[in-house]
């Protein structure tokens, strides 16, 4: 890193001038930063931080570190859920001053299950140009990984931190036959994993990111019962960070719907009354609705 530090030091001074009198003031610029190594964030990210009025943070210990390594010291405003709603009105007022502001979050990409959309809404909403400055996105570098199907697919973020509600989430998703991808909290992936078995079935093709571009990433990729036993044999710790993606359901058959409702609907009974069981599972399955009766009933009994 001190390489890459006497590098950027010269490159701001002799081109300060330049860049200061190219760089359009009174915007925002929302920069994406490395997902874990340093060595990732592109030459224009570093442009822009360097030249910009401020730059607002989710975490301002973080970013310091991060722009401190190569030799840029801005002016760093903390904006983080905690604080969103409050904090907005100012940093528009500051770019309508004239201001030059970039938004950063702790890792990547921002706005995507971070901190930034109220802030970008309310720039779009005051006709303030927002720009984008590309770079790492986790959700984009695992897929790109995986081995599996990216012509289409479809972003959930975190699966609910409760088992019911994350049961039926995952109902809602039975049916979807694009690629899916979730982040999963370490405190939450034994569970998640256990109700993904439950929901979607031992066989489901997954692939799981951990710790991605950092000293100990790890990516696996097989179906959801060994993913589960890798986890619980340690051999996929549970430390750090996580993407999960699950393959899309194959072409539907009637024989595998008729094994599926019968797993799923002991699990509904106690939460759902008959009728939004029926609603579900003829909305996820080719059974029909008094096929699904049937079940309910012979479960029930």
């Amino acid at each position: 890193m001190n390489d890459s530090l006497s590098f950027w030091k010269g490159k701001i001074n002799s081109n300060e001038k330049k860049l200061r009198s190219s760089l359009k003031f009174g915007k925002l610029y929302i920069v994406a930063t490395p997902i874990g190594n340093r060595a990732d964030i592109s030459n224009r990210s570093l442009e822009i931080l360097s030249m910009v009025d401020f730059i607002a943070a989710e975490d301002t210990r973080k970013t310091r570190r991060l722009i401190s390594s190569f030799g840029i010291k801005q002016r760093i405003i903390s904006f983080h859920d905690h604080n969103e709603k409050s904090v907005v009105k100012k940093l528009i007022n500051k770019i309508k001053d004239g201001k030059s502001i970039a938004l950063v979050s702790d890792a990547g990409t921002p706005c995507i299950n971070d901190p930034g959309y109220t802030l970008v809404k309310f720039a779009r909403d005051e006709n303030i140009d927002v720009l984008p400055i590309p770079g790492a996105s986790a959700i984009i570098s695992a897929l790109s990984v995986s081995g599996m199907p990216i012509d289409s697919f479809c972003y959930e973020g975190y699966l609910p931190a409760k088992s019911e509600k994350r049961k039926s989430k995952l109902m809602e998703l039975i049916a979807e036959n694009r690629t899916i991808i979730f982040l999963v909290s370490v405190h939450k992936l034994k569970d998640s994993v256990e109700d993904l078995i439950l929901i979607f079935g031992n066989n489901r093709e997954c692939f799981i990111a951990r710790e991605m571009t950092k000293i100990h990433e790890q990516y696996v990729k097989c179906d959801l019962q060994e993913l589960s036993l890798k986890i619980k044999n340690q051999e996929i710790p549970v430390k750090g960070e996580f993407i999960l993606i699950i393959r899309g359901l194959k072409k539907k058959n009637s024989s595998s719907d008729l094994l599926l409702a019968k797993k799923i609907i002991p699990e509904l009974i106690h939460t759902n009354s008959n009728s939004e069981i029926i609603n579900l599972i003829s909305k996820t399955t080719t059974l029909k609705r008094n096929e699904i009766y049937k079940i309910i009933l012979e479960m029930k009994n």
